[in-house]
């Protein structure tokens, strides 16, 4: 239970940062996904997580996803 409520609380801080929403709204959006979806809170939780890691990263690490250059005119 101790585990689930981490990374609810995580991805509410991931709502909160990305979309400017507070607590209650984030804790919101994540109950009603899960509800749409019938998926447990920590199962929606942890897709958000996720999905924030691969565009921004572990902190000190960087993206992971890169932009490919734009190709020269040949």
């Amino acid at each position: 239970a101790l585990e689930s409520r981490k990374v609810v609380e995580r991805a509410k801080g991931v709502l909160m940062e990305v979309h400017g929403l507070r607590e209650a709204e984030a804790f919101h959006r994540i109950r009603k996904t899960s509800m749409d979806a019938r998926k447990s809170m920590r199962e929606v939780a942890e897709a958000i997580v996720r999905s924030w890691m691969l565009v921004a990263g572990e902190p000190g690490h960087g993206p992971v996803l890169v932009e490919e250059d734009e190709p020269t005119p040949g």
